[in-house]
């Protein structure tokens, strides 16, 4: 072996020990880009997972607060049904009676109702035609305690129900829808009492 093949000997040699080098340096650069790499894909991937996750509970919680309030107006649209069934009842059964039971009732009422002037009490044409004969007797003794008077008008007034007290220029509604709407949420509140409370 000649000097020369020597020299290009320990140039090879040397050129090879060399190119080893940076070749395990570029592997271990790109071991440890890889790896970055890998670590920032890693976060990343857990960064959007908790992104997920916290829109996934957050979208829960809206949906569930929705089925909440849907499920709170179902009930109160279900308990203001009932309540409105309950008056509409109590109400037909007045209207509905039996002309003993329902007369007795407007007794009771013109004792409620009645004020102790001089007055008339007016039916509708219905009931007119179907008065106890009593009915002026029993007035009278109820609103005497009152010391006022009331007659028994021939006249009629278009009302359902009940009657109207006539005081003069002054009249008082005693229908059973005037008196059940003048009524309304204070019978509202007593059902409400009474069936959930």
């Amino acid at each position: 072996m000649t000097g020369l093949d020597v020299i290009l000997n320990d140039i090879n040699r040397e050129t090879d020990s060399i190119v080893a080098k940076i070749e395990l340096e570029a592997k271990e650069k790109a071991d440890e880009i890889i790896k970055k790499g890998e670590f920032d894909a890693d976060k990343k991937l857990s960064e959007i997972k908790a992104s997920i996750e916290s829109k996934k509970q957050e979208n829960f919680r809206r949906c569930q607060s929705a089925a909440d309030l849907e499920k709170r107006k179902r009930i109160l649209i279900a308990k203001q049904e009932i309540i409105s069934n309950v008056i509409a009842k109590a109400k037909n059964k007045l209207v509905n009676a039996d002309d003993k039971e329902y007369f007795d009732n407007i007794v009771k009422m013109v004792e409620k109702y009645a004020s102790s002037q001089k007055g008339e009490i007016i039916f509708n044409e219905r009931d007119l035609k179907r008065l106890p004969k009593d009915l002026q007797k029993r007035i009278d003794n109820v609103i005497n305690k009152k010391g006022g008077s009331l007659k028994i008008s021939v006249q009629t007034r278009d009302i359902d129900d009940g009657f109207i007290l006539s005081y003069g220029n002054i009249e008082a509604n005693c229908s059973f829808t005037a008196l059940f709407n003048s009524a309304d949420n204070e019978l509202k509140d007593l059902v409400h009492n009474l069936f959930f409370s």
